[in-house]
């Protein structure tokens, strides 16, 4: 996100913050009800990963969530959310309400695209549960649950990062991260596993040759194994320190983290504007799919 646009890691972490609050001031008030929108596809994964969760739940209790379940109640889950969006229940509290980007920028999904989404979310559920890894799962025993969908962090080069695994377990002697995709596969697919593989070795201190990191692309029914290496690892390590310490670089008092709108740029690659759940904030007057202006003289980073 800062890399891509400054102005949006601004507003998503620092112009949002006490949003949420009913006298907040109308700016972080709009900021945060921004923040918490999601997009179709997103929606998609939130619901299928709720739902494997909760067939990963069933499993550690000693019992079994029937397939059938599973779908509708993801299904159900769909279109729940959906009704929230269509309703504009986000007005009164967007913390918990969706907000579809779809809805809120008056492009809303028409029923022929709905009724190819819904045999997705069901093929994505079926995929998980007639794969070999859910099988595999059944005969985990209680102790080889390590962490499931829990937010948790771990502390490198004196700084706090944050991270979600999908699923930790021991099986066959290894530490074994598997991060569920309903979407394509991406560039920065691995460099999330690497984090991950971070997070292993300071948080249960173990050796990357005592772990095994797993992408599941639901989608295309497809397990990928991500080899992290000692280099790799490094790299990683250097990527995190080097992104903080850019994003700290426009801090107008990193020790107290206090941001000024002004040292977070927009991005000069407006085709990015289009997608962004920032642009009624950019362009007041973009409510829609209009093409925003352009912007002069500003900086974006790569690394």
């Amino acid at each position: 996100m800062f890399d891509a646009c400054k102005r949006r890691y601004y507003y998503n972490y620092y112009g949002s913050w006490g949003g949420w609050g009913k006298t907040a001031d109308p700016e972080p008030r709009l900021l945060y009800r921004l923040k918490k929108i999601t997009t179709l596809p997103q929606l998609i994964g939130t619901v299928v990963h709720e739902t494997i969760d909760r067939a990963l739940n069933a499993l550690k209790s000693g019992q079994e969530l029937p397939v059938e379940v599973a779908e509708k109640s993801c299904l159900k889950a769909f279109d729940q959310r959906l009704q929230e969006s269509e309703r504009g229940d986000w007005k009164n509290n967007p913390s918990r309400a969706t907000n579809l980007f779809e809805h809120y920028y008056d492009d809303p999904p028409t029923e022929a695209v709905l009724r190819e989404i819904r045999p997705l979310i069901v093929q994505h559920i079926r995929t998980f549960y007639t794969s070999d890894l859910y099988t595999s799962f059944k005969a985990l025993p209680a102790f080889a649950w390590l962490s499931q969908e829990t937010l948790d962090s771990f502390t490198f080069g004196g700084y706090t990062i944050w991270v979600t695994l999908d699923l930790a377990v021991h099986q066959n002697d290894k530490l074994c991260i598997y991060d569920w995709k309903t979407g394509s596969e991406r560039t920065p697919d691995k460099t999330q596993l690497a984090v991950y593989a971070l997070y292993a070795s300071k948080k249960f201190h173990t050796p990357l040759e005592n772990l095994v990191l797993t992408d599941f692309y639901l989608k295309d029914q497809r397990l990928k194994p991500v080899a992290i290496d000692a280099d790799t690892l490094e790299a990683t390590g250097h990527f995190i320190l080097e992104s903080i310490e850019s994003m700290q670089a426009r801090l107008s008092n990193p020790t107290a983290n206090i941001a000024e709108a002004d040292q977070f740029p927009m991005t000069d690659h407006t085709t990015l504007c289009k997608t962004c759940p920032f642009k009624a904030a950019c362009y007041p007057d973009t409510e829609s799919e209009q093409a925003p202006r352009q912007e002069s003289e500003q900086l974006t980073l790569n690394f």
